[in-house]
């Protein structure tokens, strides 16, 4: 039992020897384990800090998974059509029926060619946005990402869940600063007013 504390009741040596029954306390404490994955050591900074290689799982971003997950389309339709099959037959008794039927209306031949297609699309829409929005003016040098943690900090395959964003610093954040306050200049009403008459 997770978060159980068993005590044994009894104080003399005379009842220590009939074991008396145990107490259990349940503290009702949920574990929580994630896997621990290898991850690649690649410096040393000082005595307690390292930095190693973490796969960032975006926040707020769901899009369908490549061949690696579940096999390339020969691999994968099969099993969505033994699914669709038994969505037809009843087999899961769980599912609400207009929820099977909207599954079975997209279990179709060649469903999994279009979900792995979809996925290399995915990849190739992020591919290009990083490209976009991480290139500095010349293109010799790409911004930093800004890794912005959310309450958890790992999903259930041990990797960072984080929001990320262009970390923009330097003469280029300065510049944008600057930029704004022109853009957008403080206003001060000078037009003159009577005084308030004195009581």
């Amino acid at each position: 039992m997770a978060g159980a504390y068993r005590v044994a009741m009894g104080g003399d040596r005379a009842s220590s020897r009939t074991r008396p029954p145990a107490v259990t306390v349940d503290f009702r404490i949920r574990r929580n384990t994630i896997r621990t994955d290898g991850r690649a050591l690649i410096s040393q900074s000082d005595g307690d800090t390292v930095t190693i290689t973490e796969p960032v799982r975006m926040v707020s971003v769901d899009t369908p998974e490549k061949s690696q997950y579940a096999g390339s389309p020969a691999i994968s339709q099969p099993k969505l059509d033994r699914c669709r099959s038994r969505l037809e037959a009843g087999f899961f008794p769980e599912i609400p029926d207009a929820l099977a039927e909207y599954l079975t209306a997209r279990l179709v031949s060649g469903a999994a060619k279009r979900h792995i297609d979809a996925a290399n699309r995915a990849s190739a829409e992020l591919a290009a946005a990083l490209e976009l929005r991480l290139a500095l003016p010349g293109g010799e040098k790409r911004r930093k990402l800004a890794v912005m943690p959310t309450g958890a900090f790992l999903d259930e395959n041990a990797r960072l869940l984080a929001y990320l964003a262009p970390f923009v610093a330097g003469p280029e954040r300065l510049s944008r600063v600057l930029g704004r306050r022109r853009a957008r200049p403080t206003v001060i009403d000078v037009t003159p007013r009577p005084a308030p008459e004195l009581p």
